[in-house]
């Protein structure tokens, strides 16, 4: 059977040319694993490869732990990484190492690709089984022209969101502000969920509480936007950045770059002036 790795990546996250899922979300094969602790806080280290001869270490840490004590994720096994970013280690000689806080096990375990001899990027693996590596995104001229552009996008939504974070956070924000807030961010999710209508995965959650009541105390509505934006980065970027990475239709990357875009403004007129973008539920039903 082929195994769809994603070639090239690895040297890629490597050399700091993709430092998170925005740029990329490889698909990647696990040679070996080993449970740590550090600073009294548990986790996975793992060695990864894209079967190009290449091998980098990757980092999990809290729940997704339990993927390799519970022997989920091990040598042989496939993983599609969906939320990760990329840090130099001194102790590691300078190499970056990849941290990884949200994972997709495509394939639980299967045979080991050559015989593991370093993580060290650079160093031959030895010989190797005969595979086929399937990049995840076929490249077509027209494509390639928009692509970077809804990359763009997405970057500074995201970045739009952590100040989104701080503004809920922030004991200055007045209460319509955090109401403000937890308005944003339904209809933000409300919104994907529109575009990604084929593309919904079986949640373990429920939707988060939506009530902006200004007879909620500040706590209980700063826990609930606080819970609505969680819940759109841990269920709803997956979704988009899967659907971004795969598409090579113009027409549909314009549709992801038009709801980002608008989605963006929101987000940075709410952590600005504190503008409230709620609207007729009849706009998004």
């Amino acid at each position: 059977m082929a195994i769809s790795l994603t070639a090239g990546a690895v040297v890629k996250l490597a050399n700091g040319d993709v430092t998170s899922e925005i740029q990329m979300m490889p698909v990647l094969h696990v040679l070996n694993t080993k449970i740590c602790v550090v600073n009294r806080v548990e986790g996975a280290v793992l060695s990864l490869t894209d079967g190009q001869g290449h091998s980098i270490r990757a980092l999990l840490k809290g729940d997704l732990t339990s993927l390799v004590k519970d022997n989920i994720v091990g040598p042989g096994s496939n993983i599609q990484l969906l939320q990760f970013t990329t840090r130099v280690t001194t102790t590691l000689h300078l190499q970056r190492v990849v941290n990884i806080t949200a994972a997709n096990v495509i394939l639980s375990s299967s045979d080991v690709i050559g015989q593991p001899h370093s993580d060290v990027i650079g160093q031959p693996q030895g010989p190797q089984q005969n595979f086929d590596v399937v990049p995840l995104v076929a490249n077509t001229q027209e494509s390639n022209s928009v692509k970077p552009l809804v990359a763009d996008e997405l970057k500074i939504f995201r970045n739009r969101i952590k100040d989104a974070k701080a503004f809920v956070c922030d004991t200055r924000t007045t209460k319509d502000g955090i109401r403000a807030a937890i308005r944003c961010f339904d209809m933000i999710i409300t919104k994907f969920n529109m575009l990604l209508p084929d593309r919904r995965v079986r949640r373990k959650e429920p939707r988060p509480s939506n009530d902006d009541s200004e007879d909620l105390y500040m706590d209980q509505l700063r826990l609930n936007a606080s819970s609505l934006i969680k819940f759109f980065m841990k269920w709803i970027v997956p979704q988009l950045l899967k659907l971004f990475h795969s598409t090579t239709d113009v027409p549909e990357l314009n549709k992801i770059q038009s709801v980002v875009d608008e989605c963006s403004i929101s987000v940075y007129r709410l952590t600005t002036e504190g503008f409230d973008c709620k609207k007729d539920e009849d706009d998004f039903v």
